[in-house]
């Protein structure tokens, strides 16, 4: 176990066992690596991406390929800024709930320091939350904590048009009844990350995005911003449409409501640079990257989820992945640790779920599991 890392015990248990296996299959089978793209299956991405598009009336998409765990191919397509505005590959996309592997990557790295234990219960941080003396921060992280979600209906309420702070959105969620017994099921909840990133700004005594760019995006060389207020007129500009309507730039959110949860916002090539340190373990120690990677999720919870990230597999293919859902944007992005590849997806808009149909369309080409018809 690495130095300085205090995990949950259930969490160690399962650590060590996954441990074993993953030891057991690379002894018997070797390492599997996804080759580099030939000319040929980058033109049958891009015609499965163009047609995606014009199906879904969707403006703009722009991808990320990591092979042999290096950046293979990053393409852009449509209309970033629903102007005319060719899309590039450098331009920012929010990625929403991605962003919340790098809030539990931070909490990990306060872990790593010393500073505070994954033992640790949140009323020892944030003693006024329903439950917060029951609750531990894998419980945060891993979606298991009963903390209610205050967006489970995934489209805007009228509040969220109005900046929020993030103790604001505790005091009117956190602190209603659990939904159930920490550990006992596992529910979606942005309002656990909000509660996690307010517990890394109590411990690290900074804000949550000066803590994660001065530890995890500067020392990987990733330029990234706050999607509520750093994207420029350069960036991808969000979209939206009403039922069969036209597709409109979408207005902005307030800021504060994605926080912890989900307010990062960077180019595809950028967050590559995070899948390929996944890949070859650094920026993290290598216990931390796995204690991530372990399911914490319930036996009847129906998915397997670690600290930020779902576990699941393609095929032969296991992946690490998550998807970003936010009003005018959505975004994919897909590891596959066996084969030291990664396959990321941005699009401009809230509507269509055409960031999955491109990852789906790209995995296929990259593990050569369908032809682009």
């Amino acid at each position: 176990m690495t130095i300085g890392l205090t995990p949950n015990p259930v969490l160690r248990g399962a650590l060590t066992v996954r441990a074993v296996i993953f030891s057991l299959i690379l002894l018997l089978t070797g390492p599997s690596v996804a080759k580099s793209l030939t000319p040929e299956q980058k033109v049958a991405i891009d015609s499965a991406v163009g047609r995606i598009l014009k199906s879904s009336d969707v403006p703009s998409a722009s991808i990320a390929i990591v092979t042999d765990g290096k950046l293979d191919y990053a393409q852009a397509y449509g209309d970033q800024r629903l102007d005319g505005t060719a899309a590039t590959t450098t331009a920012r996309y929010p990625i929403a709930s991605i962003s919340k592997q790098f809030t539990a990557a931070a909490i990990l790295l306060l872990a790593e320091d010393g500073k505070l234990s994954l033992d640790d219960k949140v009323a020892k941080y944030l003693p006024t939350l329903t439950g917060a003396d029951t609750i531990t921060i894998p419980e945060l992280l891993g979606h298991t904590s009963g903390i209610r979600d205050f967006w489970p209906q995934d489209y805007p309420f009228e509040a969220m048009t109005k900046p929020i702070e993030p103790g604001a959105i505790l005091d009117h969620w956190a602190r209603a009844p659990l939904d159930y017994a920490p550990g006992s099921k596992w529910q979606y909840s942005n309002t656990g990350y909000t509660a996690a990133g307010m517990i890394v700004e109590s411990v690290a005594k900074e804000p949550l995005h000066r803590f994660e760019q001065r530890r995890l995006f500067q020392p990987l060389g990733m330029d990234v911003v706050l999607g509520a207020t750093g994207l420029s007129k350069t960036d991808a500009r969000g979209t939206t449409r009403y039922a069969l309507g036209p597709v409109r730039p979408a207005a902005g959110d307030g800021a504060g409501w994605a926080f912890a949860a989900g307010d990062l916002a960077m180019a595809p090539s950028e967050l590559a640079k995070w899948n390929i340190a996944r890949l070859t373990r650094v920026g993290l120690k290598p216990g931390s990257w796995q204690l991530q990677e372990t399911n914490v999720a319930p036996a009847d919870a129906g998915l397997k989820y670690g600290l930020g990230v779902a576990i699941d597999a393609i095929g032969e293919h296991q992946r690490i992945r998550h998807n970003g859902a936010w009003t005018a944007y959505l975004s994919s992005n897909r590891v596959y640790p066996a084969d030291r590849a990664a396959i990321t997806v941005f699009i401009n808009a809230g509507f269509s779920n055409s960031q999955d149909a491109i990852a789906d369309a790209i995995e296929a080409v990259v593990f050569n599991d369908a032809d682009d018809t």
